[in-house]
């Protein structure tokens, strides 16, 4: 369930719909990270169709190369098309995190929202997401974002 989109498709081959295909793995040649040119603020986002309470966000993050691209990459839930009119869902990914594989974004309490966006916040790079999860408060059970 869901549809994403992000801020631009890498030579055309990143579609943002591949961080929410069930697809785990962390490499590109794996065919499951999306990726965006490099641009500035670049920002991926799903439509999960309807609102739901949010809790945690998980991102599984590229590991054949350049993990630390998502550096300062901030996580936001909301009701708005909007990136930046949404809450903020955890907090900014630290140089001590970059390079992690998982990175999970513990809400500050539960944030209702339809979109949950992925977005590297003052810098000009590329961001590539391989999954991303998004866990609600409905019995506590997670969201299965894939088509």
């Amino acid at each position: 369930m869901g549809t994403a989109s992000q801020s631009s498709n890498y030579r055309g081959n990143s579609d943002a719909n591949r961080a929410i295909d069930g697809n785990f793995n962390s490499a590109w040649g794996g065919r499951s990270c999306s990726h965006t040119n490099k641009d500035v603020n670049a920002w991926w986002k799903v439509d999960l169709g309807t609102s739901y309470v949010v809790y945690d966000v998980i991102v599984t993050n590229r590991q054949d190369c350049c993990s630390d691209n998502i550096l300062n990459a901030q996580v936001r839930v909301g009701n708005s098309e909007n990136i930046e009119d949404n809450t903020p869902c955890g907090r900014p990914v630290e140089a001590g995190r970059a390079n992690d594989e998982t990175l999970v974004f513990q809400c500050d309490g539960l944030i209702e929202g339809r979109y949950v966006s992925v977005q590297l916040v003052n810098r000009k790079d590329y961001l590539h997401i391989c999954e991303v999860q998004v866990l609600v408060s409905q019995e506590a059970s997670q969201l299965d974002t894939t088509m």
